[in-house]
């Protein structure tokens, strides 16, 4: 379950955003959604948030190829 959700930029923020208010409206979750323009803004912001025993999941940021 997650406490934080941190949306980084623009690319899937819609969706991020619908999906964590669905479970927080659900009662499922309790999440607290923040947004930060860039990964290093996102990486300073859990730094500041987060303490020992915290886990911290990112979103793969490289580019998908396919053959």
């Amino acid at each position: 379950v997650a406490t934080d959700l941190v949306i980084v930029g623009l690319t899937n923020k819609r969706a991020l955003h619908r999906g964590a208010l669905g479970e927080v409206q659900s009662g499922r979750s309790k999440v607290r959604i923040t947004y930060q323009p860039t990964r290093d803004a996102a990486v300073k912001w859990i730094k500041a948030n987060s303490t020992s025993g915290d886990v911290v999941l990112y979103e793969n940021d490289l580019p998908d190829h396919y053959a």
